[in-house]
């Protein structure tokens, strides 16, 4: 009976028209969501019955409804805003952060099951109590490459992604010294007050400074000096420890420097680290002038303890520390994933995506290589909800919704005219 038919016709446009209006009132909710990505409803008619045909040898077709065909989601970048935070993070351009759950981890590794990993574009995150850079509210763990002193992935490629962990606050860097740069004059006039000495600042293994005195003598030798270096007291000057004897410098008749350095040396420290100090000395520029003896511009690497300071985090995805004894480290980059079809990822709720057969598998790389984008710090990327559009979907849905409830009321009023044929 197509009375029947234009009411389930009817009917099937009131149940679509819902759904889509259920789309449009999570878009709208989710408007000030940190990177959430709205959904679009598409419609498709359903199957066509043919009815006869007409005097022209055509068919004569009548649908029967509507269905949803797809509800498509909008991947479009949202706009960013800054923000206090140096640990929010935002990607302009393509690409993924990649997650881990780690309590979720533990349960599933029990059953070999590797599915604790998710994919987000959320960046807002922070450092909880052990360090882990983790998402906001969720506490999934962010992925990045560990990277050594020179700032090269320890391990490469996809088999280096680990959880990011940063130092706590317990944490002091410091480093032993092991070079020292020291130019000098030594004075060439036979008047000279000898011997010359000047003293250098270095530190042991746990970052206690230590003062070594350098002491230089002319030899029976022309243009030749010897030279020591030994363990003073930074309090008093005194000499403590032994004093240790390095090779001689050499000079050319004009006072130009010709030999004797670099030169290792190896300290037996009395106070400090027990492990000895083995310095490389470089005097290399040093010159022997008739010029009152003097120290030139010294330097010596090495650095005393430091705690964490402060975080930066570039457009490439490295983060670095700053300590407060003035050293930065080089310590991860942050994994971008990309997908050949993002906008097939299924969403599974907190602002988390996870793979899908349409999506295809994650491409993991680093920021600004291939088709991934740029980390923008201190920012976060926006809902791409356009609040005016959804509105205008909305009337619409809304009128198509009432006509065809008007479809259904009429075609039950026809209905009950024809029983009413009996009476």
């Amino acid at each position: 009976m197509s009375i029947l038919q234009a009411m389930y016709s009817g009917s099937s446009a009131l149940i679509n028209f819902g759904e889509a209006m259920t789309v449009i009132g999570n878009n709208l909710a989710n408007a000030n969501t940190t990177a959430f990505k709205g959904s679009t409803s598409s419609f498709q008619d359903v199957l066509i019955q043919t009815v006869g045909t007409n005097g022209l040898g055509s068919m004569n077709q009548v649908g029967t409804g509507v269905g949803l065909a797809d509800i498509q989601q909008n991947m479009k970048q949202g706009s960013s805003v800054s923000t206090a935070n140096v640990t929010d993070m935002s990607i302009d351009g393509r690409g993924f952060f990649k997650v881990r759950d780690n309590a979720l981890s533990s349960k599933l590794n029990s059953l070999a099951l590797p599915m604790d990993t998710f994919y987000t574009r959320a960046g807002a995150f922070e450092k909880n109590k052990d360090g882990y850079l983790i998402t906001s509210g969720g506490g999934l763990r962010l992925q990045g490459w560990k990277l050594d002193a020179d700032g090269n992935h320890l391990v490469s490629g996809e088999a280096g992604v680990q959880d990011i962990l940063l130092p706590t606050a317990d944490e002091n860097l410091a480093a032993a010294s092991t070079s020292v740069t020291l130019p000098v004059n030594l004075d060439d006039r036979p008047t000279a007050s000898l011997p010359f000495h000047t003293s250098v600042r270095v530190y042991d293994s746990k970052g206690n400074p230590h003062s070594l005195r350098m002491e230089f003598n002319r030899t029976a030798n022309a243009n030749e000096w010897s030279w020591s270096a030994q363990e003073q007291d930074m309090s008093t000057g005194d000499l403590i420890g032994t004093a240790t004897t390095a090779s001689t410098l050499k000079f050319d008749t004009s006072g130009q420097y010709l030999s004797g350095s670099p030169v290792n040396l190896e300290f037996a420290l009395t106070n400090g680290a027990t492990t000895p100090l083995k310095l490389a000395f470089d005097l290399s520029a040093s010159t022997q002038v008739a010029s009152e003896s003097s120290t030139g511009n010294w330097t010596a690497d090495g650095y005393p303890p430091g705690n964490l300071d402060t975080l930066a985090i570039d457009r490439d995805g490295i983060v670095s520390g700053h300590y407060t004894n003035g050293q930065t480290r080089k310590m991860y980059q942050i994994a971008l994933v990309d997908f050949t079809n993002e906008n097939a990822l299924e969403q599974i709720g907190a602002n988390l995506y996870k793979p899908t057969v349409q999506s295809g598998q994650p491409m993991i790389g680093i920021p600004q290589s291939s088709r991934l984008g740029s980390i923008a710090s201190n920012s976060l990327e926006q809902s791409n909800v356009d609040i005016s559009n959804e509105f205008i979907r909305m009337i619409t849905t809304q009128r198509g919704f009432q006509a065809n409830s008007r479809i259904v009321s009429v075609s039950d009023g026809m209905l009950e005219e024809l029983i009413s044929l009996k009476r």
